[in-house]
């Protein structure tokens, strides 16, 4: 689950000056001031995939028992906070959001005044304990350094209230060794969009459950309503065949995506 601290030799004909990045908080959250308010080409994914998050958070929850307009829930690497929106439609309850990067939350907290937003770390997230009934973290936990992820998980646990739940969603077992990029300017080296960690089932089970969470539940998916990657759109009687009686497979052979759900004992 460890970034690479060395030069990939991946990468043929580096300079004799380049050099991987050394990231800190500090840096991280400098990095996603910048990079997390270009508007992409693709929509972040708490965005492409907020139909799916909004049905499977909202059925989990009601499995676990938990309901109701006073419910708290917040958003852990919230970013542009658009999905807190949905939520807050979603559930009627009070949602809250946390991003590392101060000119995210500033430019969120002006276009969203009514949600409230903070600056924080998923290691030293600065609420009291045992506050929220839903935390939710759609990736962003993969951008962990090393020594921030067990404290991560056990800050998590920390906020939920007894009998909450934690959903979380990153990449499935992501191969670290590829994907790199250099700074035309300087040629530091660092994995795409900041990817520091990669995880397995076993693996975000095994940081809940050393955080004291319980009834882990932890599954791949392509977290889609539909079969567009694999069947076009025009085909729409085949796609919706193909999603009815084949996404179940295609979720556990190609989902690229990884989401664990874990509860607090009361």
């Amino acid at each position: 689950m460890t970034n690479p601290r060395s030069l990939p030799k991946t990468i043929p004909g580096l300079t004799s000056d380049a050099h991987m990045v050394d990231w800190d908080k500090n840096k991280i959250g400098r990095y996603w001031g910048v990079f997390g308010n270009i508007t992409p080409k693709a929509p972040w994914f708490s965005e492409k995939a907020a139909g799916w998050l909004l049905k499977n958070i909202k059925n989990e929850a009601q499995r676990n028992g938990l309901s109701g307009k006073d419910m708290e829930i917040i958003d852990l690497g919230a970013g542009s906070g658009k999905f807190l929106i949905d939520l807050g439609k979603t559930f009627k309850a009070k949602v809250s959001g946390m991003d590392i990067s101060e000119e995210r939350i500033a430019k969120a907290s002006k276009k969203h005044p009514d949600i409230n937003y903070f600056q924080g770390t998923l290691d030293s997230v600065p609420v009291e304990d045992n506050r929220f009934d839903i935390v939710i973290s759609t990736q962003t936990i993969e951008h962990l350094l090393d020594e921030d992820l067990q404290k991560s998980f056990d800050e998590m646990a920390r906020i939920l209230k007894p009998g909450g739940m934690l959903f979380i969603t990153t990449r499935f077992n992501e191969d670290l060794s590829s994907g790199w990029k250099v700074c035309p300017d300087c040629h530091a080296v660092f994995q795409h969009t900041q990817h520091m960690q990669t995880f397995t089932i076993k693996s975000i089970g095994d940081l809940c459950i050393k955080a004291g969470l319980i009834n882990h539940l932890g599954y791949r998916s392509r977290c889609r309503h539909h079969m567009h990657d694999f069947v076009p759109r025009r085909w729409r009687l085949i796609e919706r065949f193909a999603y009815i009686f084949l996404s179940s497979f295609f979720d556990k052979h190609f989902g690229k995506y990884l989401v664990s759900i874990s509860k607090k004992p009361l």
